[in-house]
């Protein structure tokens, strides 16, 4: 398993403590129904997702993947609280903690939190990197996904 700039819970105090500002200031543009609205705020969020910029060609190849979620759905993902830290904490099997050390969308401390509570991790930590490891470090992040694929 490998988790990528991942939060394990959401709606929850100790969920907000590893989620920048930099989502969660954008939340009531994520939910806007007016389409404008709702593009301005996807076209921040795809900024703020990588360290360095990105070409046009690939800030509206992933602009256009986001955008394809219905405002309905991005709300209803914010709407819920959910924590899967017990679950995570009876894996079995290896993982893999990948994160962004520029991350600013969900915190480092998130990936440090999966580190500590999952029995079998390793972890791989970017530096000059956001929330898009595998699109702005491609190469070395498909090394080591298959390096621990062979891992099981």
């Amino acid at each position: 398993m490998n988790l990528v700039g991942a939060i394990s819970k959401l709606g929850t105090e100790d969920a907000m403590a590893v989620i920048g500002e930099d989502f969660t200031s954008l939340v009531p543009g994520f939910e806007a129904t007016d389409a404008e609205e709702s593009v301005r705020t996807l076209e921040t969020f795809v900024r703020r997702c990588s360290y360095d910029d990105l070409s046009p060609q690939e800030f509206y190849y992933v602009l256009g993947f986001n955008t394809t979620v219905p405002p309905y759905v991005r709300a209803g993902l914010h709407s819920r609280e959910v924590t899967h830290d017990d679950t995570l904490a009876d894996l079995n099997v290896p993982v893999l903690v990948t994160h962004g050390e520029e991350d600013t969308v969900v915190l480092p401390a998130a990936g440090e939190e999966h580190a500590e509570m999952i029995p079998d991790t390793r972890t791989s930590s970017y530096p000059a990197v956001g929330h898009s490891p595998f699109w702005e470090a491609p190469e070395r992040f498909n090394q080591e996904l298959r390096e621990s694929a062979t891992e099981v």
